[in-house]
């Protein structure tokens, strides 16, 4: 399964390609170089300081960082200009706002669906049935968009049937979300595609339990039931345990409990473990894979930090001073003055300035 978070972000990198821009979209393109020239200048002269708020560059590696660029000087355009005008500076001269804020409103639902599918702690496998649905709609052009929002809309639309594939999981965990359960964003067949397959998992999960696998029971921390002698013939009990199934998706289907929130979504599925016995396994198996690898990388990068060289491959007598000056530091910070003539304290002296972050505890 891919990462969809990185896959959005490199439909809107392919969406404004240069190249396709140059050809198709050149008035555009001109209007994204001159918000970039705008804010190059104002950091290197100095003028960004003077600005209620910061102006943010677009930087290839960072997701929806053109956004974050067109915003920042478009919510304090006359502060800019005011600023450039007394410096006899045009970079703002023939700039077209109604055609960046275009860029903006067609932007924005990008950087909410990849907010959202980036999210720690929470499950957001569902989300991403819902938001391919909503920025399909979003990227049907209306009367209202500008001729070049709509080329940029049916070009980001083509790349997101192309790119961003919905499989089997996804509608399973927006259907495991109780609100949306009825899928109302896919035609029938796909529901009844959808309901089909959850059938044959909770058959999977009733096998599984049946056979001795865990049960609710044990969830409370209670013994598990012993294994009966009609559980070796249980092949014979096929049709029960497709009424079994049935019964319980089609009661599922027609609860009426919600959890509109997704942050509680696994809670308020372990609160109905015994209404739904095989869906809540269903759940805590779907519900739990993340939709995107944004999180395992934000806990790589600050391990990264952490185990580098600059700070684990130490010489010897480096570290020999660190436990030192570790040992010692209160001693060291109150007699700094009066202890130079140390040459223990002198030798380490030069190495406090690189090495002071070790000691905040």
């Amino acid at each position: 399964m891919n990462c969809s978070a990185h896959v959005l972000n490199t439909i809107i990198r392919n969406a404004f390609d240069d190249g396709y821009l140059t050809r198709e979209l050149p008035e555009l393109l001109e209007q994204l170089q001159k918000v970039r020239a705008v804010v190059t200048f104002l950091k290197q002269c100095g003028l960004a300081g003077e600005l209620p708020h910061g102006v943010r560059q677009e930087m290839s590696t960072w997701w929806n960082s053109k956004l974050t660029m067109i915003k920042s000087v478009l919510t304090q355009y006359d502060k800019i200009e005011s600023r450039l005008d007394s410096r006899g500076n045009l970079l703002l001269e023939d700039v077209n706002k109604a055609l960046l804020m275009g860029v903006v409103d067609f932007l924005e639902p990008s950087k909410e669906a990849s907010e959202k599918l980036e999210r720690d702690k929470v499950a957001t496998l569902p989300h991403v049935l819902m938001y391919y649905a909503k920025l399909k709609r979003h990227l049907t052009a209306t009367l209202t968009d500008s001729p070049d929002v709509c080329k940029l809309k049916s070009r980001t639309l083509e790349f997101l049937e192309l790119k961003l594939t919905v499989g089997e999981l996804h509608k399973i965990s927006t259907f495991l979300w109780p609100p949306f359960r009825h899928l109302r964003m896919l035609d029938a067949q796909d529901r009844k595609n959808v309901h089909d397959r959850v059938r044959e998992m909770l058959t999977d999960v009733h096998l599984r339990l049946s056979q001795g696998g865990p049960s609710t029971e044990q969830l409370d921390n209670k013994p598990a039931p012993k294994r009966s002698f009609l559980q070796e013939f249980n092949g014979w009990q096929n049709a029960a345990e497709a009424q079994t199934t049935d019964s319980e998706l089609d009661s599922y289907l027609r609860d009426s409990d919600s959890s509109e929130d997704v942050r509680r979504l696994l809670e308020s599925w372990g609160a109905q473990r015994k209404k739904h016995r095989r869906l809540f396994f269903l759940a805590k198996k779907v519900l739990s894979i993340p939709s995107t690898s944004a999180s395992s990388e934000r806990n790589f990068r600050v391990a990264g930090y952490v185990f580098q060289e600059r700070r684990t491959c130490f010489k010897p007598e480096n570290l020999d001073n660190l436990l030192f000056l570790h040992k010692n530091m209160e001693i060291f910070a109150l007699c700094w003055p009066l202890s130079s003539s140390c040459r223990r304290v002198r030798k380490c002296g030069d190495f406090v300035a690189a090495c002071y972050f070790i000691f905040i505890p």
